[in-house]
């Protein structure tokens, strides 16, 4: 269910909104199916405003009919594979991160995925493509994105590389949903404007934003009841759906995400996913990227990384040296 919120669609009021939320509509689609005359006599918000909201919000959320042939073949000739720098990485997830779909990076805290993400920033802007990265939790680090370039693309120009990424820090689920449902506003109604360039959205962290959320904690879970956990549910899967529009209406895009383990809504969140890989930390430079889900990738496969200020590169296993039969 999409939540009914302050944002660009309808005019309500902050305080309106809050009526509407007391008299048990929280949601478009309540707000939607029940008739003006009784909003407006719970709420005391004007009938005739009421009507007008209702009919914006048919407009925005109808979509008209598409042909399916015109549909597959913009998204099968617009799709991309972005290379991550890393042979091995890329070998392990069929070519790299594919566009059109949300790739989660999941792993323990110091894991690398800020990092990772750091590292497919720079390796898009060094291709000439933007890339917006929305910093949810203060993680964005500029010296680290200025390290990378330092150590690996010193012979291309500093400033013409580092413009190309749009950075974004944003507090607060709600403050996020706005944002990105104006994106979603860009990208789709202005194909010629300033995102016409973006090819990669970085969304670091996902689970962030909701931590807070009805005083969320991993270690108490057990102690919710079941409203608020089916709260919580509506409140990911509208956030689902706002990431999910992104990619849907630009086939070009691929959003990247980082992520905690959430037990309690991981099949909603992996159903939401292309392709989900996770990175486990073997020692101080080394880790290890193992396939969680994904359609076109095997279960199994992983492969190592070597993780320093340069990003990720190529981890070389040093073999062992041939043991000749004289020396056994």
């Amino acid at each position: 269910m999409t939540l009914l919120r302050f944002n660009q669609i309808t005019n309500f009021t902050e305080s309106e909104l809050d009526a509407l939320i007391v008299s048990g509509i929280s949601t478009i689609q309540t707000f939607l199916f029940k008739e003006a005359s009784s909003i407006s006599k719970s709420t005391s918000i004007d009938i005739k405003k009421i009507k007008a909201n209702q009919a914006k919000l048919y407009e925005y959320y109808s979509t008209p009919a598409v042909n399916f042939s015109i549909f597959w073949q913009e998204l099968t000739t617009k799709r991309c594979t972005y290379s991550t720098g890393c042979n091995k990485l890329d070998e392990m997830i069929d070519g790299g991160i594919y566009s059109g779909e949300i790739t989660s990076i999941m792993g323990d805290s110091c894991s690398g995925k800020t990092q990772f993400v750091h590292h497919m920033a720079v390796q898009m802007a060094t291709q000439e493509k933007d890339v917006i990265y929305i910093d949810t939790d203060g993680s964005f680090s500029a010296e680290r994105l200025s390290q990378m370039y330092d150590e690996t693309y010193s012979l291309m120009d500093k400033e013409t590389i580092l413009e190309k990424i749009h950075v974004t820090q944003i507090f607060g689920l709600y403050n996020l949903l706005s944002v990105l449902d104006k994106l979603t506003e860009e990208l789709k109604s202005k194909p010629d404007g300033s995102y016409n360039e973006v090819k990669l959205i970085i969304l670091d962290s996902y689970s962030n934003p909701f931590v807070d959320v009805l005083d969320y904690h991993s270690n108490n879970q057990r102690g919710w009841n079941h409203a608020k956990k089916q709260s919580l549910l509506s409140i990911i899967s509208a956030y689902n759906r706002a990431l999910r529009t992104i990619v849907m209406n630009r086939p070009d895009i691929a959003l990247i995400t980082t992520n905690l383990d959430l037990k309690f809504a991981e099949r909603l969140w992996h159903n939401n996913c292309g392709l989900i890989v996770n990175i486990e930390k073997i020692d101080s430079d080394i880790r290890e990227i193992s396939c969680v889900q994904s359609e076109r990738v095997n279960q199994l496969n992983c492969c190592r990384v070597k993780i320093d200020k340069s990003g990720f590169t190529d981890h070389i296993e040093l073999n062992q040296p041939d043991i000749g039969p004289n020396e056994i």
